[in-house]
């Protein structure tokens, strides 16, 4: 036994599934346990035949997913050979059917099939159809009889071949008609050399590259398994005959009876023998009878023997004479049946049976692999599928590509744990292939070029040239990535061998700041650019200018390659750490290559290549180049910077404007251009997330946020060499006399508008009546005046952005206040206050009728401030530059939990949590009781979401006066959503830490910044942690609660915004006008479009915090929602389908405590 686990040999091949029954499922349940993703494809409407070979089956489940409910229990012969695979159907006869699968061989490694020998070839699915398809597949039939021969039409059947292979005729007693075996051996036995012959194929393509047909049948390999019964007729021409248990050329070797039940007894030498006649039948003499003293002898002898022995034995029971033959020497086994087979300490030692959660049946035991590796067997990691459970990740692989073939804008809703992200990805890397084939065989097409008079050898071989630099081109490409790989690799050792020492920063200048030359802070020339993101230093605009010139690697003046993007967006970061695990599972041929399409038909390399190496260039994670963008929060490594900006990206910015001795230490200085290209490659060379990334920039110290940028697919960095400028140029003083002008217009109409709300009326009397007033953008450059209206804003902004002034002023402002001694000192990393005027321009030039600017009044009376914010009340501009930029935009979601509303309190009363009740303390309290049979049911860890801080904390405090809290702590750990966003993470890790701890603390409050924390009593018996939080704040969006951090999510009353907010008037006024001018009339007494907004502002709110819980697949959890308005159709269409189609109304609480604990009794 060994310490070292194995992974997954197989992980990342691909097998296309077309079996049923045994022999073909056994072999790719074998597979699958290594590693393999098995796709199981099956008939539409009944799958596999052996789902419906039942009794016996495994009971339902109270949560199987709905969708299944039309299905009968999962057959017990099903489940025992379909682990770790997945099942999707398909109609083969339909041409769109016949499309799927053919998709399916050109990303599969291998196919393995049992249909009648050249039945798929009719439908265009034989070996020489899918080759073309895919020229490294390894096709595997399995048939009753073979490709060839009389017989290759036949069926196969297990007890059939065991007939006509000869198994039957040895099967049985002597004097008994022939006996099948107990089990489908043969059917076994082919499963089991169709797994050798595929992992010899594997072998063999990795040496070639090309695939192979293998052709497996039942009959050659029951002939095969005769083994020693084949080998006597063939070398003495014996003819074989049944003999029981017995064993034909040795004896005793045979079943005996006890008193009580069997033994099976094998004396296979002399030795043995001897044992046996002294210690079982305490008769020494019989070892020296002539009769049994040679093998030969016995055999001749068999009768009388067996008669002897079987009188001795009849005398006790079995588990006597298992007593007796423990440790004696000569082999013997009881006969068990199947109970105390798996009762068997060695059965149990060994770790026989693995337990796993079905979902249609629970948690159930299948027997485990039988192999371990290093001491270890591979996981099973997927229980059986149920019919077409994984169907829904083919269509939306589908439709997806469809879309984006079709350049569409898509939205796309599925359940969590469908594969939503290894769909996505799949698709869109597959239309991806398929595109660089495409561009790739044009190129080729291309090369005779209108010469219809060129000879068909001098384009052929052109062709070939072009073909061979394109290869040449991926091969040197990938070569590089792979050596860049080896370089990270390196780090890595490195970095664990020693301590990473920081960075020292370059001598500084020891001349003091008022010797600096000021021009440093003029503006810069329009001429210069407006690259807002790059803003960088002369020098290192001269170094990246110098690097796009020349390739670190000698290529001369090679332009670096670019290739098609796809943008995978998420507003969390949480779902885009999904990504990097399903892309390694991906397997697409040929390769994605690096910046030219790949060929089919590329010829391998003719070099072997080893295990190790096929790991390592054959994973679909190191083939797909992934660069993850993060911010400077996410990716800066100057932990200096990090501890003193306020604003790290205005800090960033500055350094990145010093001089060469003062700039961040992770930037390359000049002349070591291949630093930041090197680490561009390690990027490149292997997938990471946002966490890999800055690690792996900590490691080459090299900054991860600029490196990930250099490495973006296709992208180029704008670079540009720049001076600063000596004078204040005419075009500068141009735009900032127009910028003043502006500003003084704004600065005199806010002062205008604040005394005409204030005056002197409302100061004496302290009643002001208008505090807020809304405006479009072009009713506030009219107000102006018409000095200010005439300036073209678009221009303005634009200078700000290229020239930096913001920036300027605020550094020249920061040297002159240390010049004088001001004591608060330089501003290092706050944002620049013009940079708030350049914001607030950019949204004023959009002066449509979307926009809106709100003036408000804030502050306490007598020291009123006029606050100014623009509000967008269409986003679909700024979206449509996406829209037209992009081929296809696709948007999706999602999530699924069982769904329950509760209308009902435990007295009887509706449900319902308004405004208006939400600090009645009888409510509260009723609310608290609630909760506390829920705590009461739910296992590990349940959030509950409240509708505002305000409801929230009032609750806190009713249940604190009256001791609830006491009783939630007692059955959990319960937290609170902190008032600040500093202590979340404080709170998160402490919840989650509760939720894996089996130990439990005194009962005491623990404050964590502003958060309350209750601990049970070590004398209670804890079950979880409870967490309190509020829709739309901090814990609503962006965080994972998978598995035990939340088996249930609770939803309290709806939350609705502030109908008195301008903001919220100005939307819902201007929906309303657009279903107005649409002409489109709603039916009376239906909701207009303002209502409607109104409800999906709150429903976007509530999907938002139950999408926290269900994360993947064989995640689960209840979803309850606690207010009867919950149940009516406009609210419950508001849900997500899979939410809304499958939810549950209880006509009493009782009835939903009971609901509940029978979810939560079915996944025990």
């Amino acid at each position: 036994m060994h310490d070292t686990e194995m992974p997954p040999p197989l992980k990342g091949i691909r097998i296309l599934d077309l079996t049923r029954v045994l022999a073909g499922p056994t072999a790719t349940m074998l597979l699958a346990d290594l590693g393999a993703d098995v796709i199981k494809v099956e008939e539409v409407s009944r799958g596999d035949d052996t789902r419906t070979w039942n009794p016996p089956s495994a009971p339902l489940v109270a949560s199987a997913p709905a969708e299944s409910s039309h299905l009968p229990p999962e057959a017990a012969y099903f489940l025992a050979v379909n682990r770790n695979k997945r099942s999707m159907t398909v109609n083969f006869k339909a041409p769109e059917g016949l499309e799927i699968i053919q998709r399916l061989v050109k990303q599969s490694d291998i196919l393995v099939e049992n249909f009648i020998s050249g039945k798929l070839a009719t439908m265009g699915l034989g070996y020489e159809d899918c080759k073309k398809l895919n020229p490294r597949l390894i096709y595997t039939s399995i048939t009753g009889y073979g490709q060839t021969g009389p017989f290759r039409k036949a069926a196969g059947y297990d007890v059939v071949v065991e007939a006509e292979a000869g198994l039957m005729h040895i099967t049985g007693e002597p004097d008994r008609p022939p006996s099948k075996v107990g089990v489908a051996a043969t059917d076994i036995a082919t499963g089991l050399y169709a797994h050798g012959a595929i992992m010899a194929a594997l072998l063999s393509r990795q040496q070639t590259g090309k695939g192979v047909w293998i052709d497996c049948n039942l009959f050659e390999t029951q002939i095969a398994g005769l083994a020693n019964i084949a080998s006597n007729y063939l070398i003495a021409g014996e003819e074989a005959s049944r003999h029981g248990t017995a064993h034909p050329s040795v004896a005793p070797y045979q079943v005996f009876p006890c008193k009580d039940g069997f033994l099976m007894i094998g004396a296979g030498n002399n030795k043995q023998f001897k044992l046996l006649a002294e210690h079982i039948l305490d008769d020494p003499a019989i070892a020296t009878d002539p009769r049994f003293a040679t093998n030969e002898a016995r055999v001749a002898n068999r009768v009388e023997l067996i008669r002897i022995i079987s009188g001795a034995l009849l005398k006790e029971e079995r588990a006597h004479w298992i007593e007796r033959f423990t440790g004696l020497g000569v082999p013997f086994g009881p006969i068990n049946n199947i109970k105390q087979t798996f009762d068997h300490p060695q059965a149990i030692a060994r770790q026989v049976t693995v337990e796993v959660e079905h979902p249609r049946a629970g948690k159930m035991k299948l027997v485990a692999p039988a192999v371990s590796y290093n001491g270890k067997k591979m996981a099973v990691r997927m229980p059986p599928p149920w019919l077409s459970e994984h169907t829904t990740e083919v269509e939306l692989m589908r439709h997806l590509y469809t879309s984006i073939e079709q350049r569409k804008i898509t939205v796309v809703e599925s359940p969590t744990g469908t594969g939503k992200t290894l769909s996505l990805l799949c698709a869109s890397l597959t239309w991806l292939r398929d595109e660089k084939d495409r561009a790739k065989k044009g190129k080729l097409r291309a090369v005779a070029g209108d010469d219809i008079d060129a000879k068909d050898w001098i384009v052929q071989q052109t062709r070939e040239r072009v073909r061979r630099e394109l290869e040449a081109d991926e091969r040197e490409y990938e070569s590089r990535l792979a050596e860049a790989r080896k370089r990270e690799n390196m780090l890595k050792k490195m970095s664990r061998a020693r301590v990473v020492k920081k960075l020292k920063k370059e001598a500084q200048s020891t001349a003091s700041a008022e010797d600096g030359d000021d021009n440093q802070f003029l503006p810069e020339n329009e001429s210069q650019g407006g690259d807002e993101e790059m803003n960088i230093s002369p020098a290192l605009r001269a170094l990246m200018a110098k690097v796009e010139k020349s390739s670190t690697h000698g290529t001369g003046d090679e332009m670096e390659p670019t290739c098609t993007k796809i943008y995978y967006a998420s507003r969390t970061h949480s779902q885009l750490t999904q990504i990097l695990p399903e892309l390694r599972r991906l397997k697409l041929h040929p390769r994605i290559s690096s910046h030219h399409p790949s060929d089919p038909t590329t010829l391998p390399s003719t070099k072997k290549r080893t295990l190790h190496d096929l790991d390592i260039d054959d994973d679909a994670g190191s083939s797909t180049r992934t660069v993850a963008l993060g911010s400077r929060k996410q990716l800066c490594i100057n932990d200096e910077l990090r501890s003193k900006s306020r604003d790290l990206d205005e800090g960033c910015r500055e350094l990145l404007g010093e001089k060469e001795n003062k700039r961040c230490q992770h930037l390359p200085p000049v002349g070591d251009e291949e630093k930041m290209l090197d680490f561009r490659d390690q990027i490149l060379a292997t997938p990471k997330d946002i966490e890999d990334l800055a690690a792996a920039g900590r490691r080459a110290q090299t900054c991860p946020y600029f490196g990930a940028r250099r490495a973006i697919p296709q992208a180029q960095v704008c670079t540009y060499v720049s001076k600063f400028k000596n004078r204040l140029g005419p075009a500068n003083l141009l735009h900032l006399k127009r910028l003043v002008v502006f500003l003084d217009a704004l600065k005199k109409y806010v002062l205008d508008w604040k005394e005409s709300r204030i005056g002197k009326f409302a100061r004496e009397t302290a009643a002001i009546t208008e505090r807020v007033e809304v405006m479009t953008p072009a009713q506030l450059m009219e107000r102006l005046g018409r000095k200010a209206s005439g300036i073209n804003l678009l221009e303005i902004e634009k200078y700000l952005r290229s020239s930096k002034v913001a920036r300027k002023i605020s550094g020249y402002s920061d040297k002159e206040a240390e010049k004088n001694g001001d004591i608060s000192g330089p501003r290092r990393g706050e944002m620049p206050p013009l940079n708030v005027v350049e914001t607030f321009l950019v949204s004023l030039t959009g002066t449509t009728d979307d926009g809106r600017v709100t003036f408000s009044l804030v502050g306490v009376p007598g020291n009123e401030t006029v606050e100014l914010k623009y509000q967008l009340l269409n986003p679909s501009p700024p979206f449509k530059d996406v829209v037209d930029v992009a081929r296809s935009v696709v948007l999706a979601g999602g999530t699924m939990s069982p769904t329950l509303v509760v209308s009902k309190s435990p007295r009887g009363s509706d449900l319902e949590y308004k405004a208006s009740k939400q600090s009645d303390t009888n409510v509260i309290a009723d609310l608290g009781q609630i909760l506390l049979n829920f705590i009461s049911t739910v296992p590990s860890g349940m959030i509950v979401f409240f509708p505002s801080y305000g409801f929230l904390n009032a609750a806190k405090a009713i249940w604190s006066k009256s001791g609830l809290l006491d009783k939630f702590s007692i059955k959990k750990k319960t937290f609170f959503e902190p008032a600040e966003a500093t202590d979340v993470d404080k709170v998160l890790q402490e919840y989650s830490s509760v939720i894996h701890s089996v130990a439990s603390s005194h009962n005491t409050s623990v404050d964590l910044g502003s958060s309350l924390i209750l601990q049970p009593s070590p004398t209670e018996k804890s079950r979880g942690a409870l967490l309190f939080a509020v829709i739309g704040a901090k814990l609503s969006e962006g965080l994972n609660f998978a598995d035990d951090l939340a088996r249930a999510v609770v939803i309290i009353g709806l939350p609705f915004a502030n109908l008195g907010s301008p903001e919220l008037k100005e939307r819902m006024q201007y929906v309303k006008r657009l279903e107005e001018a649409s002409g489109n009339r709603r039916p009376q007494g239906q909701k207009d479009a303002a209502a409607e907004l109104y409800e999906n502002l709150c429903m976007n709110a509530v999907n938002q915090s139950i999408g926290r819980a269900i994360r993947h697949r064989g995640d689960w959890a209840s979803l309850i929602l606690l207010d009867r308005r919950y149940a009516s159709m406009s609210i419950r269409n508001k849900l997500p389908k899979w939410i809304g189609n499958d939810i549950t109304v209880t006509d009493s609480f009782g009835q939903a405590v009971k609901n509940l604990g029978t979810f939560y009794r079915s996944k025990k």
